[in-house]
Formats: structure tokens, C-alpha cells, sequence
């Protein structure tokens, strides 16, 4: 009985730490430049460094999980250190064509991707996917995941050539 009382308040203070690591999660924002190549490590740990103490605190028992959607074929987590990586290419030009993540004023499917203006002075706009990770702690069968959203920023880069079509026609009639 004395040693359930005495693993009582580390299990409470992982809790707690865990449901301020979800809330502070819920605004976890990673940035990406066009065109990102498969095998690039996008982020540490895809929760940010308060994940990591977590892991720390309840002995390294937390795993990661992404949740299958469109957006997870861009991107592996290691389930252990939580680490994100491309899985493919991530072109923003090819997001629609490819996986219908369609990066339009008019996006079809605003649950996975959305866009809006850049907000810090740059000009274009900004393509922010939505990743759902699922994080386990401790180590008991009967853990229950808890489900964090995660925002991937593709940001817009200006990298194909203009063409401009030359009409054979003389302009004066």
C-alpha cells in the first residue's frame, strides 16, 4: 500500500504536466519552405520541447502516433522520440494535384489544409496542413492517447520561371 501511495503523486504530476504539454501542443506550429525533400527532419519532437520533458519525467514512455489522413502521407513520427520527418517530397504546387490538400482561397477540405495572407511581411501566402498526433503515456496497456493537432506551414516560394507567350502577329494594324 505504501508503494502505490508513493508512485500516486509522480503519475499525478505526469498527468499534469502531460495536459499542459496538450494545451501549449495545440498551438505547435512547424514551418516548412517549398519544396522540402523526403528524409527531412521537420522537427525534434513534432510536440515541441515540452514533449520532451514529459518523456523525461515518466521515464521516457511516451509514444507517438500519427493519425491517417491525407496529410500523414507527407510525414513519419518515430514513435519513441517523436521525431518528424518527410515520408515524400512536400511541393506545395503538387499538394492538390497529388493528395487533394488544395491550398485555394476555396479549399474543398478545410479540416486538412487552409491558407491565409503571410502575417509577417513577406509577400504571398501561407499553406498550413493539419497533423493529429496521438501521445501515449506511461507504460500500462490501459493508457488512453490523447489526440494533439499539429500545423505544418508550407510556405509559398517563387520557384518557377514565368513564361510569356510572344505572339507571331505584328501589334500594329
Amino acid at each position: 500500500m505504501v508503494t502505490y501511495r508513493a508512485h500516486r503523486p509522480i503519475a499525478f504530476l505526469t498527468m499534469l504536466v502531460l495536459s499542459l504539454a496538450a494545451s501549449w501542443a495545440a498551438q505547435q506550429t512547424i514551418v516548412l519552405g517549398d519544396d522540402t525533400p523526403k528524409g527531412e527532419v521537420v522537427a525534434e519532437n513534432v510536440l515541441g520541447d515540452v514533449m520532451s520533458i514529459v518523456s523525461g519525467s515518466s521515464g521516457g514512455t511516451v509514444t507517438h502516433a500519427l493519425l491517417k489522413s491525407p496529410v500523414s502521407s507527407y510525414f513519419h513520427v518515430d514513435e519513441r522520440t517523436g521525431m518528424l520527418v518527410t515520408r515524400r517530397p512536400v511541393d506545395r504546387d503538387t499538394l492538390c494535384v497529388d493528395s487533394g490538400l488544395c491550398c485555394t482561397q476555396n479549399t474543398q477540405n478545410s479540416q486538412l489544409s487552409s491558407i491565409r495572407p503571410a502575417d509577417n511581411g513577406e509577400l504571398g501566402t501561407v499553406c498550413a496542413l493539419s497533423l493529429d498526433v496521438a501521445v501515449t503515456t506511461g507504460h500500462r496497456r490501459d493508457s488512453v492517447p490523447s489526440t494533439q493537432k499539429v500545423f505544418v506551414e508550407v510556405k509559398d516560394e517563387n520557384d518557377h520561371a514565368p513564361v510569356f507567350v510572344v505572339s507571331q502577329e505584328p501589334c500594329l494594324k
